[in-house]
């Protein structure tokens, strides 16, 4: 299991109330992850040295590890504001899947929610399930998600459906070939949009899947 993000991951930082802020790894030490400091903190509220965050971050097979942390200290690189974070406790798996994820293939298209003008993300499908997707998509293309808002409407064929399904992108990763392509996934907003078509592909793909497991084992 992943102990602590890479250098440069995107990751998701959580406070005592359970908000989230997006940020990125900018350097790491021993039991010291090094972030940038979020741009969208309250106001009224201040992060000093000692404050409990927990760091979330997709892992390699595409779960979520999240890591115990606490605010050592705020500083300053050229314009870079941020945060050293030391390491209070060992990584833990989150359990972000309530529903079965299936394969899919095809192509999706993420297009900001609040703003029909802007220019579309397409990427290509890797699996769906009835709470998300994971897809790839060009290398850079999807930045603007990290930084500003992450809401988008995920457009995508599945089984025998089209779907346009609102959600927000959660985190972005390099893949095998990070100058040509990264992972993203969408978590659906809920309730679902859609739910019960998707559903019901969701089901069909994990027949199709068992019988072919099936006729293999043959």
């Amino acid at each position: 299991m992943e102990l602590h993000p890479n250098l440069n991951d995107p990751v998701v930082l959580r406070d005592h109330a359970d908000r989230e802020y997006r940020s990125r790894v900018e350097d790491l030490g021993d039991d010291l992850l090094v972030v940038a400091r979020p741009h969208d903190l309250p106001a009224d509220e201040p992060f000093d040295s000692g404050t409990e965050l927990s760091v979330a971050w997709a892992d390699a097979e595409g779960g979520v590890k999240v890591l115990p942390t606490r605010i050592l200290s705020a500083h300053t690189e050229g314009t870079l504001r941020l945060w050293s974070l030391v390491v209070t406790g060992p990584a833990s798996a989150q359990q972000r899947r309530r529903f079965v994820r299936v394969p899919a293939t095809g192509p999706v298209v993420l297009r900001p929610a609040d703003d029909e003008k802007a220019d579309l993300v397409k990427g290509n499908l890797i699996d769906v399930s009835e709470g998300a997707v994971r897809c790839t998509v060009g290398a850079g293309a999807a930045d603007r998600f990290l930084t500003g808002d992450n809401q988008v409407v995920a457009e995508f064929r599945f089984g025998a459906s089209d779907f346009a399904i609102p959600g927000r992108v959660e985190f972005l990763r390099p893949t095998a070939h990070p100058a040509q392509f990264e992972e993203l996934v969408v978590v659906f907003d809920e309730p679902v949009a859609d739910a019960d078509a998707l559903r019901k592909q969701v089901f069909a793909q994990q027949v199709r899947t068992l019988r072919a497991r099936g006729e293999d084992d043959r």
